[in-house]
């Protein structure tokens, strides 16, 4: 390694290290881990201020601008903020929002002190407030008032200390047990500037600590707001911020945020961007008397990660408690979609039907909101995290609360927006804590079932498209005689290619073709052979939703008769869910080798539906979002299968994939028998003649017909969104 190439691992190294808390960060460096249990002080501060501050400087210098003022003032309260719990031997293990939680623990300090760790969690709590009022009232150079203010809780007992979830995602460090639990609901009774210990923590301290006010029913829920401290703690500053190897400390990043480190670009700045947030609630865990109840709950964070990675959304925070613990989620942070909204849902409604061996985990309860809101890295050199925060946020979490359990609640921005995609049923105005106006809120019931998307039939008369729809009906007619052939019809969101679709699907029955459908999804393309489901659902005759059972004897009867086949079953797992146990066969299967032999598999259950002779058509819809895999059985089939009409529907590339064109569909592009299909836009007389159809007349009105002239390039769906009478839109 040259010195150039040692220096960058270094500096990376050094980039990465504050993702990671203090304390853990030390044991790493040491080639130790934590004890999975400890006993100290848990200190929660929650920062009021900065989602006005965030507004304030927007409207005051802009979107941008404003970002880059807000990421100086978000770094300059939370390093002070961060730099008195290092002050204090104390270290930062979560974020949450606009809050630290921080932990004080009692075998750092062997000095024989019983409320040591006490001590310094509060003297540290009480530099923080100092803190704050040194911030709070400030001018930045820009003119803008700082608005900041504190909650400070403080909780003394024992915790379990875990490091949980996927390396692959990100690897997560948290408190958890009862002593949390406390420590939460004490915040809850803090009022800003103020210091609250609960009471049996305060009972500790004795004539260490002086309250100014005491509140709650009785000693389970009461609390000591704290006055002073006689005498505050010493401060006990770390002896070193230790720098890990950067191939040691990648793993606890998201990893668009070590992606973005590693190629020397920068930290993701304080932005203001629209973002899907996501809350999900659950209980279930005994922390406290479970000894497994860490490896449940990391089996439980490993696949609530496997499915949002693959919808590409990111787990933001895990906050962890007895009576309820709950995950926050993000789409369009760090990485933006143009359909976050319909991920969001999407996941919410996987993640609400759990897998038998995470029975265990009860009552979910799901929020979610869009719009505009704070993201990026922020807090100290020594410490740091990624988050998202704001108002929506807010929003959600408390959407979350308001759930019952099994139940998703969203804002009307996601029910509009994911509307296409998904069912919503409205509940009506909630009131939401926090904030002044009751939310419109919905319900998210279900997704598309299949007969609603891929594949529907439109009853209307086609208007248009002659010479596309002869040139299609002359390639059917040529598969009825026992010719192969390929179309590839491609065309802006809205152009007609579904409309073009349903003709041909109206054609086949009108020529005794079989057909099968698919559709490829943009928040699907992370999931292999999404396209091809439904079409091997629909060879088999059965519902998603149907018995595992019944769809393993199906398969099975299909293979009857092939036992090399029959032993490769199992690899339908990925594509259907059919439960089927590995073999030793199939579990010695990785990669290429795994991938090839499913495309034989899928392959011989198509080949099935017919004789050799007999014609069939497979049509998959929007092919710009299949994923790698589906084309490499698309490629698969039009090579191995005669007889086979292949239809492609798709926007230009430009629109998906990254604007990567596959090679298979280039391949399919030179293919003997392929004809490519580039819609464009309307004529004027198409348009006229679709609208006459529509209002049942065999003329327009003059106005109507100049109002045609004026739109030249129309497509079919936004004629829809002109501005024409209600009857004319009625048909």
């Amino acid at each position: 390694m040259s010195v150039k190439e040692s220096s960058r691992v270094k500096e990376l190294g050094a980039l990465l290290s504050p993702y990671i808390p203090l304390d853990r960060r030390l044991a790493l460096a040491k080639g130790q881990s934590l004890p999975g249990q400890a006993r100290g002080a848990a200190l929660f501060v929650d920062i009021s201020g900065f989602t006005p501050l965030t507004a304030a400087l927007t409207e005051t210098l802009g979107s941008q601008r404003g970002a880059e003022v807000l990421t100086h003032q978000l770094n300059l309260v939370y390093g002070d903020l961060i730099a008195q719990v290092h002050q204090y031997g104390g270290s930062v293990v979560g974020f949450a929002g606009d809050a630290l939680t921080c932990w004080f623990d009692d075998t750092s300090h062997a000095t024989g002190d019983p409320v040591l760790s006490i001590r310094l969690a509060l003297t540290c709590a009480q530099e923080m407030q100092h803190t704050a009022e040194q911030v709070d009232g400030t001018v930045t150079a820009t003119g803008v008032r700082v608005p900041i203010s504190l909650k400070v809780a403080v909780a003394a007992g024992s915790v379990r200390r875990y490091q949980l979830g996927d390396p692959r995602y990100r690897i997560i460090d948290t408190l958890a047990g009862s002593t949390l639990d406390i420590l939460a609901a004490a915040e809850q009774q803090a009022q800003e500037g103020e210091i609250v210990v609960d009471t049996q923590t305060m009972k500790q301290l004795r004539t260490w600590a002086v309250a100014s006010e005491w509140r709650g029913q009785d000693e389970s829920d009461g609390v000591a707001i704290l006055a002073r401290l006689e005498p505050p703690a010493t401060p006990r500053p770390w002896p070193e911020f230790p720098l890990l190897e950067a191939n040691l400390a990648r793993d606890w990043l998201l990893k668009p945020v070590y992606q973005r480190l590693e190629r020397d670009e920068g930290e993701y700045l304080s932005e203001i961007r629209l973002v899907a947030s996501l809350f999900i609630r659950f209980t279930g865990l005994d922390y406290d008397h479970d000894d497994k109840a860490g490896q449940k709950l990391d089996d439980y964070v490993r696949w609530t990660q496997s499915v949002i990675s693959r919808y590409q959304g990111y787990l933001i925070q895990l906050t962890i408690g007895d009576k309820g613990s709950y995950i926050q989620i993000a789409f369009g942070a760090p990485v933006t979609h143009g359909d976050d909204a319909a991920r969001a849902v999407a996941v919410a409604l996987e993640l609400r039907e759990l897998p038998a061996n995470l029975n265990y985990i009860r009552d979910l309860q799901i929020g979610i909101s869009q719009g505009t809101m704070r993201t990026g890295a922020y807090g100290s050199p020594t410490r740091r995290s990624y988050g998202v925060q704001g108002n929506q946020v807010n929003i959600a979490a408390r959407l979350m609360s308001q759930a019952r359990p099994g139940q998703i609640l969203a804002t009307q921005v996601i029910a509009r927006t994911a509307a296409k995609v998904n069912e919503f049923r409205e509940i009506g105005a909630v009131p939401v804590k926090g904030f002044d106006a009751p939310v419109l809120t919905f319900e998210a019931v279900g997704g598309p079932s299949r007969s609603s998307t891929a594949g529907e039939k439109i009853s209307s008369v086609m208007v248009g498209r002659e010479s596309e729809r002869a040139r299609l009906e002359r390639q059917l007619h040529n598969l009825k005689r026992g010719q192969s052939g390929n179309a590839i019809i491609e065309g802006e969101e809205g152009i007609g290619k579904s409309r073009l679709m349903a003709e041909i699907i109206a054609k086949a029955e009108e020529l005794n073709i079989p057909f099968l459908v698919g559709a490829g999804n943009s928040i699907e393309q992370g999931t292999t052979y999404h396209a091809w489901r439904s079409i091997l659902l629909d060879l088999l005759g059965v519902e998603e939703s149907g018995d595992p059972a019944v769809l393993r004897e199906m398969v099975l009867g299909y293979l009857y008769g092939n036992s090399i086949m029959v032993e490769r079953a199992p690899l339908l797992n990925s594509i259907l869910p059919v439960g089927m146990p590995e073999n030793d066969l199939t579990a010695g299967m990785s990669g290429e080798v795994r991938a090839s032999n499913t495309g034989a598999l899928l392959v011989y259950l198509l080949k099935q539906t017919k004789n050799a002779t007999d014609p069939l058509i497979i049509i998959l819809d929007d092919a710009q979002w299949l994923d790698s895999a589906s084309w490499s059985l698309l490629d698969r089939v039009r090579r191995e299968m005669s007889t086979l009409f292949l239809v492609i529907l798709l926007r230009p590339f430009k629109q998906g994939t990254n604007g990567q064109i596959p090679p298979e569909f280039n391949k399919l592009q030179g293919t003997v028998g392929t004809e490519f299909y580039v819609l464009g836009a309307m004529s004027p007389e198409e348009i006229a003649a679709l609208v006459s159809r529509r209002l049942g007349v065999s003329q327009l009105p003059k106005a109507v017909q100049e109002l045609i002239l004026q739109r030249p390039k129309a497509t079919p769906s936004s004629v829809r969104r002109w501005p024409w009478p209600c009857a004319i839109l009625a048909y």
